[in-house]
């Protein structure tokens, strides 16, 4: 993983510390000093913050949003 990414994954966590326990909120907060520090993530730190940013942040499919926008577009209708 680049540094780039790297970043973009701590940047995109951020947001969601107050949803954390102790342990991922410790674990991120480790994983941020380390990245402050232009510390390079080993593979180990990489999956644990691939898995916390996969567990805060879930992507919906377009058809997922899709069926939400006809939900929410029929029921304004009279």
């Amino acid at each position: 993983m680049r540094k780039t990414d790297q970043q973009r994954l701590i940047k995109d966590l951020e947001s969601y510390t107050v949803k954390m326990n102790r342990e991922e909120k410790d674990l991120f907060d480790m994983l941020r000093k380390r990245d402050k520090d232009d510390e390079e993530l080993d593979n180990l730190a990489v999956q644990k913050l691939q898995a916390l940013h996969d567990k805060f942040l879930s992507h919906r499919s377009k058809q997922d949003l899709e069926e939400w926008w006809n939900k929410l577009t029929s029921q304004r209708t009279p």
